[in-house]
């Protein structure tokens, strides 16, 4: 309901419909007062009752809704049948936003590897599909994530598949039934996706943003507009009809804009390259600039299957090593701040925690007491998220140490007692091995980020008698540590 009273009063015309046809409380927790007997949409289902007289107008301006009328026990039968179907094609042209009001999705069961779908997925017409989010999984701090999705073409992604929901969720299956061999493998997906001439990874075509690939050499793409492409939610389309992208040096991106070479820069990070842009953009009014929190100069995953990073005190430990301020002030000067996780400042769930963000639902209209007593709740709770539990890692060895030593990580290369100032690294025996604390981090090499690891992490993890080496990684490499395939070989990355 609050989201429906939210996009109404947004000048949206929205119709809430509820689909809780085997428990709705939605008659009751707003006195709905049905017009006759047979009024609803369990009744406009089973063919009882005319569209029209099922909808209902409400005291809200741009809010209508269709109660469920008669509750059912088999509610399934009619949520995913052709009339249900047929009766959001209709509303759709009366519409601009519809809300179906679900039955709570605790009892919603997913797919574990062992079913052929996705019953917390389902397709209610050619343009409506329901997502379900198992209640056991909320709160979550990110749970409007799960719900996110993107558009792919299945017929470049799975040829000759289709999409189908026979009333238990969502699957994909061969578009031609009566074929014997199954269309949708595993090696299907290899060609269609990552074949590096036409995959669609590297080639995507068509696609549902504003702008279409055009070609891409390596090391510059061109893109143009995609012709299809409806517009965003307020409307708006490109108007740059070509746009080329390629990468810029930081040691140069200042003087190629100057001189005509980039129209734009985006992403500008490093100091140096940002006074210089300053500088150009108070010499000279044809330039301007944009500032905005930017996630993610630097962040540091761990491997789960390395032995060593799997105790959480290492982990910590080698958090504690790294001079997260001196490495943000030679790369970005003033530019940049440090955070104590996978957030940025930029993200609307971050500037809720530290009180950045008022709650954006307004008091529900005409409430019950009850109803104005949950939303006061909610508002309370919501200004008591915080970030004051989140450990702050300040660069301190000492610290690193005491958690090294709490671990048992107390022996040297021969299996005796560590001694800082002999031994060059710390061992710990775990199932009968003599395991060293030596790491390997693969990294992104560009400028002189090598030296900027060695002299605010490496030298630290050294005073601590952990022994870490840099791997320089393509990017293609960082991508398959990223997604865990070709791994094994490197602890942090």
């Amino acid at each position: 309901m609050q989201l429906s009273l939210s996009m109404a009063k947004r000048g949206k015309k929205t119709l809430l419909i509820d689909c809780d046809l085997r428990n709705s409380v939605m008659q009751s927790r707003y006195e709905i007062q049905l017009s006759g007997e047979k009024v609803g949409l369990a009744y406009v289902l089973s063919g009882q009752c005319d569209l029209s007289e099922a909808v209902y107008a409400t005291n809200i301006n741009n809010l209508s809704l269709i109660p469920v009328g008669e509750l059912v026990n088999t509610p399934l039968a009619l949520l995913t049948s052709s009339e249900f179907e047929c009766m959001l094609k209709k509303l759709q042209n009366d519409f601009d936003i519809i809300i179906l009001d679900t039955p709570p999705v605790g009892s919603i069961i997913d797919a574990a590897g062992n079913t052929p779908c996705f019953s917390g997925v389902r397709v209610l017409s050619d343009s409506l599909i329901l997502f379900a989010v198992k209640q056991e999984a909320l709160p979550y701090f990110y749970e409007l994530s799960y719900l996110a999705f993107y558009p792919y073409p299945i017929h470049a992604i799975a040829p000759g598949c289709a999409v189908y929901d026979d009333g238990n969720g969502v699957y994909i299956g061969n578009e031609d039934p009566s074929a014997d061999e199954p269309c949708f493998t595993a090696d299907t997906l290899r060609a269609s996706i990552t074949d590096p001439e036409q995959g669609y990874r590297s080639h995507p075509d068509p696609v549902s943003g504003p702008y279409r690939i055009i070609s891409f050499d390596g090391t510059k793409a061109v893109f143009e507009i995609n012709p299809y492409y409806k517009g965003n939610e307020a409307g708006k389309k490109p108007r740059i009809n070509r746009l080329t992208y390629m990468e810029a040096s930081n040691d140069t991106m200042i003087q190629d804009l100057s001189e005509g070479k980039f129209a734009l820069l985006n992403k500008v990070a490093f100091s140096d390259s940002i006074m210089k842009g300053l500088q150009l953009c108070m010499g000279n009014g044809q330039y301007t600039r944009s500032t905005y929190p930017r996630i993610g100069l630097m962040y540091i995953l761990f491997n789960p299957d390395s032995t060593p990073v799997q105790e959480l005190n290492v982990r910590k430990a080698i958090a504690y090593c790294l001079d997260k301020e001196q490495f943000i002030s030679s790369y970005v000067g003033a530019f940049g701040l440090e955070v104590d996780g996978l957030y940025g400042l930029g993200q609307w769930m971050t500037n809720a925690a530290t009180g950045a963000l008022p709650y954006p639902l307004d008091p529900p209209e005409n409430a019950t007491k009850q109803e104005e007593e949950e939303y006061e709740k909610t508002v309370e709770a919501w200004d008591q998220l915080s970030l004051d539990q989140l450990i702050r890692y300040e660069v301190d060895v000492d610290a690193a140490i005491a958690l090294l030593d709490q671990a048992g990580w107390t022996l040297n290369e021969q299996g005796g007692a560590y001694d800082p100032q002999k031994d060059q690294v710390r061992c710990k025996e775990i199932n009968g091995q003599l395991c060293r604390l030596e790491l390997t981090m693969g990294y992104r090499p560009n400028s002189d980020v090598e030296q900027k690891f060695n002299d605010y992490f490496v030298a630290n993890l050294n005073s601590a008698g952990i022994r870490l080496t840099l791997e320089p990684l393509t990017f293609e490499q960082v991508v398959d540590a990223h997604v865990d395939r070709q791994a094994e070989e490197l602890d942090m990355y």
